[in-house]
């Protein structure tokens, strides 16, 4: 008996920015190693030492704790993150394993909403569309605000990135933002000392803003020539192979199947290239995929020019709107909110606020949030709209991010703390990611931290709803935060006496611990306990 839970759409984000950024690892310029695909923001860069040591498998004798006798497979199943270390050597959930011990002879007692923020889910998908939530109190079509919420035809949720007739379709990201607003009042200025303390203040602000504005812009830019570079190998090693081989057409079972003992080191590290591309699900059109990802960033993302607000038709400085927007929750071509959904950036804080408020006033048992930032000028709205949750006890869980950096000294928002207070969230889970890889334990682009993180979930490879009936794998913290999601839902589905905050104090404690093992730390590649 698998458990019901229904699935409340809440529109606040570009595909831009759905998820934090991926940091990528750079690799050395003659044999760039791969980067897997990256259909939503947030795919991973594998590490690695040199090139030609593509091909040697990762060992587990770090990671892997005493009483587990063999290390998880090199492949994922597509099932990887509900199956169980023990039973099936993945470090799932082990959401299998309960349906077939405690939970066997036990029925859901209620029906669970989740409600998933994101950029717009596609509501058609043959897995989603008999389990989205429905506002029975409002008559679909007829132009009317039936049930006096404040937003007419909201059937399926609601979309605060559009307007009367268009939707943001792409959008800036904030940095990007407070670069557009301080540059025309500080660009030209030459002497600092004539201006107020607190002009000073805030000039200074502006070099900061705009340091990081010139570093970010840069980086983007470096991603795609690592792109250009990693396709250029891809397509030299497979010309190597096609040759060697003699073969118009290579095939993956081609270059699995050959040895490469006795060839020449040219073929063996093409083979070893192509493994490894092939051990990350990567295929050419992924390489265009990304590439136009990132020229997006550069694009509007990065783009002090670019103002798309206007078209949502709300007063953007006034924190306090509540009612506008439109009921389209398929909005901005929704991969991100698809694959998220069906596994349970630019976002503007006023939009993250009134997309909590919605969730929370409409019932919403839990709200999986899969994005995050590193700015928050409105965080005091944000704050507002997640102390309400909190008292109404609806169970918040965050996407830690993709940047591999430590968030306890490396802000990160949206967060269960609150501005200018000692006080938290009780109800907030933020989320890292993890991998079926003992060595890699910890996903290399997850955020992590002792303070600000609360636990880890499968965020690489996961597979899940894509769009058109499809379904595909990706990667990224917003992966896990809707792993975490979903057991939590099954969790309350069976046992609904339990508050969000005992649900939460759930998932921490009976959580498997790796305190004691080697792992990689995310981001550096170095090693960490």
């Amino acid at each position: 008996m698998k458990f019901r839970r229904l699935v409340l759409p809440l529109v606040v984000a570009v595909t831009m920015a759905g998820c934090a950024g991926t940091q990528q690892t750079a690799e050395p310029e003659d044999e760039p190693a791969p980067s897997p695909p990256e259909q939503t923001e947030e795919a991973p860069a594998p590490e690695s030492d040199e090139a030609n040591d593509a091909e040697e498998s990762p060992s587990d004798s770090d990671a892997t704790p005493e009483s587990e006798p063999e290390a998880a497979p090199q492949e994922p199943t597509d099932d990887w993150f509900r199956l169980d270390r023990e039973a099936d050597r993945f470090p799932g959930v082990s959401v299998e394993r309960a349906y077939e011990s405690f939970l066997q002879d036990k029925r859901p007692e209620d029906t669970v909403v989740v409600a998933v923020i994101d950029n717009g889910i596609d509501t058609d998908h043959e897995d989603l569309d008999d389990v989205l939530w429905t506002n029975r109190d409002e008559v679909p079509g007829n132009n009317e605000d039936d049930d006096d919420n404040g937003y007419a035809d909201d059937v399926h949720g609601w979309n605060f990135i559009g307007g009367p007739n268009k939707n943001v379709n792409h959008d800036t990201y904030e940095l990007t933002r407070i670069y557009a607003r301080l540059k025309p009042k500080y660009e030209d200025v030459s002497d600092p000392s004539s201006l107020s303390p607190e002009e000073r203040e805030e000039y200074e602000y502006y070099q900061h803003i705009k340091n990081d504005f010139q570093k970010e812009r840069r980086k983007v830019n470096q991603q795609i020539s690592q792109i250009s570079k990693a396709r250029q190998a891809y397509d030299r090693a497979s010309q190597t192979l096609r040759t060697y081989l003699g073969v118009d057409t290579l095939m993956q079972e081609h270059v699995e199947s050959f040895r490469a003992d006795t060839a020449g080191r040219r073929v063996q590290r093409a083979k070893g290239l192509l493994t490894r591309f092939y051990r990350y699900g990567v295929t050419p059109s992924d390489f265009e995929d990304q590439r136009e990802t990132l020229q997006d960033r550069l694009e509007y993302g990065y783009n002090p020019d670019f103002n798309p607000r206007p078209r949502v038709g709300d007063d953007y400085s006034d924190t306090s709107e509540r009612y506008y927007g439109n009921n389209e929750i398929s909005a901005s071509a929704p991969y991100h909110g698809t694959h998220v959904a069906g596994i349970i950036g630019a976002e503007r804080d006023k939009d993250v606020a009134n997309a909590i408020r919605y969730a929370a006033e409409n019932g919403a048992d839990i709200i999986s949030m899969s994005f995050g930032k590193g700015y928050s000028p409105q965080k005091a709205v944000v704050d507002e709209a997640v102390q309400y949750a909190d008292r109404k006890g609806v169970l918040m869980v965050h996407a830690a991010g993709n940047e591999g950096v430590n968030v306890d000294t490396t802000d990160n928002f949206p967060s269960k703390y609150y501005a200018n207070s000692t006080n938290a969230a009780e109800t907030w889970i933020s989320v890292g990611g993890s991998s079926w890889q003992e060595d890699n334990l910890a996903a290399p682009f997850s955020n992590y931290g002792n303070e600000r993180v609360d636990l880890f979930a499968p965020g690489v490879q996961i597979y899940s709803t894509a769009l058109n009936d499809r379904y595909d794998r990706s990667s990224g913290t917003s992966m896990a935060a809707p792993v975490v999601s979903g057991v939590a839902a099954l969790v309350m589905s069976y046992y609904p006496e339990l508050s969000a905050a005992q649900v939460k104090d759930v998932l921490l404690t009976t959580a498997t611990s790796y305190a004691d093992a080697q792992v990689t730390r995310p981001g550096s590649g170095g090693r960490g306990p």
